[in-house]
């Protein structure tokens, strides 16, 4: 039997009343969900996104009433240290599909800051600061061009450091990268990566 979404919590209810249950709706379910997602350690971005929430605060309040039981530092790194070796190493035909399970598998941490730093000083730019947004996948880096040979025109400069980023495994597409200021030799960069955790370096 079909039904409009509309008409679902009046038939749970009805059902429900003819049976003598009190106090359930359809909505306790997605609390439930949510709870029980918390509880087994579901990553927050994951549950959020299965549950429709678009803001950390609307999740939160979903979920508040999880029991969880967190486990000692040196439980959880033992354990992470496990999910790791349970792979075997001939799992992994490359050293960058090995790479790029452990960045999924341990996927918090500045490694992406360093990481972006890491290739924007073998090309020459030395990195004041990096920042990823707390909501949205936007990077603004602030760069001092050291001995890279970078053009006067910022649409020109705007491919090259872009390329750079690319060349170095950072693949930014092509409306995704700007410079938004510039003054002699340095520069602040946005761009949309989605990758690594919101904060500063």
């Amino acid at each position: 039997m079909k039904m409009a979404s509309k008409d679902r919590a009046n038939e749970f209810r009805q059902r429900c009343h003819g049976l003598g249950i009190t106090g359930a709706t359809l909505h306790c379910y997605r609390y439930a969900w949510a709870e029980r997602a918390r509880k087994c350690g579901f990553p927050q971005r994951f549950a959020q996104q299965a549950l429709g929430h678009n803001s950390k605060a609307v999740h939160a309040a979903y979920a508040k009433k999880a029991e969880v039981h967190l486990p000692s530092l040196e439980d959880w790194g033992k354990r992470m240290k496990e999910k790791v070796l349970q792979h075997q190493i001939e799992d992994f035909d490359t050293d960058l599909s090995l790479f790029n399970h452990l960045v999924e598998t341990f996927p918090d941490g500045p490694y992406w800051h360093r990481r972006i730093k890491g290739v924007l000083a073998a090309a020459g730019f030395a990195t004041r600061r990096i920042e990823r947004e707390e909501a949205h996948p936007i990077w603004l880096a602030w760069l001092t061009r050291t001995t890279f040979d970078l053009a006067i025109d910022n649409r020109t400069a705007i491919k090259q450091i872009r390329k750079v980023l690319n060349d170095g495994g950072i693949k930014i597409a092509r409306d995704e990268f700007n410079i938004i200021d510039r003054r002699g030799d340095k520069l602040k960069c946005v761009f949309l990566l989605d990758l690594g955790v919101p904060g500063v370096t």
